[in-house]
Order: structure tokens, then sequence, then C-alpha cells
């Protein structure tokens, strides 16, 4: 991943304060001699009231989820509550640069916002997307500029 970020001008890197986002951050942060900034707003979903679920069951909830995003049926928060705290946190971001900012962040709030703003199916990209995928999206309207997954490569 940051042999492929490397052509890409990026001034800083941010990660949401989750453990997960924090390690892929660093290993682009050390890899494009880079800062790593934590930022709160940025994390997943809030699901950390459910514990341990099989996998028959996640697939459940978020299916849930996914068909009533304005309510609260999965997790902690709904998924439109998800969404907004995810843009909110990435606009502050961006209005406070005059940057290219990387941001290492959640598959499903990515999914939540990506999605809205480009009128596709949530659950459908939630589902065919992977680690380590990037997008790079117009600020501030979140348009999709270019999507590089992992598959892609070859």
């Amino acid at each position: 991943m940051a042999a492929l970020l490397a052509n890409i001008h990026i001034s800083r890197i941010i990660s949401s304060t989750e453990v997960k986002a924090i390690e892929t951050g660093e290993i682009i942060a050390n890899k494009l001699s880079l800062l790593l900034i934590q930022r709160d707003g940025l994390q997943e979903h809030e699901r950390t009231n459910l514990g341990v679920l099989s996998p028959s069951d996640f697939q459940l909830g978020m299916g849930l989820m996914f068909s009533r995003p304005s309510q609260h049926v999965f997790g902690d928060e709904s998924a439109d509550d998800a969404r907004v705290r995810f843009e909110t946190s990435l606009n502050s971001l961006m209005e406070s640069s005059q940057e290219d900012e990387l941001v290492v962040s959640h598959g499903t709030v990515m999914s939540l916002l990506i999605a809205h703003k480009n009128k596709l199916d949530a659950r459908q990209l939630w589902e065919t997307i992977s680690m380590p995928d990037h997008f790079v999206l117009q600020w501030p309207s979140f348009k999709i500029i270019s999507h590089m997954s992992p598959t892609s490569l070859g």
C-alpha cells in the first residue's frame, strides 16, 4: 500500500484512535516518512455493546443496520449517526488543512459515507471492499476519484 501511495502527494496521515487504524497508519507513515496524527470521530461504527458474535449473527446485524440506517438496530449507534459523526470529523479535518491528507479508518463508516455521497448501496459497497482498499475522494463532495483494491492489483 505504501508503495502505491508514494506517487500521491500527501502531507500527513490521520488515523482513527482505534488500534488497528493506528497500526496501519504507523506502517504507512514510516514508509513515507510522514507524521501520523490520531483523530477522534473516525472510529468504526460503534458495536462495543455486542460482544463476540458468530459470523452469521454479525452478518444478520449488519444487514439490519444497512436496511434501517436511521434506526438504532445494531450496535451502539445507528448507521446514520455513525456516518454523520465520521463526515463531521472529516470535514473538520479538511477545513483546517490546505493539503491532501491520507485518512486511515474503517470499512463500515467509510462505506456508509462514500455510498451516501455517491448514491451507491452501502451494504453492497461494504461487502466488496477488502483490506487495505483505498479511495481517493474529492472534498467537500466526497465523490470518488479512484478506488484501489488489493484484488485489482492482479
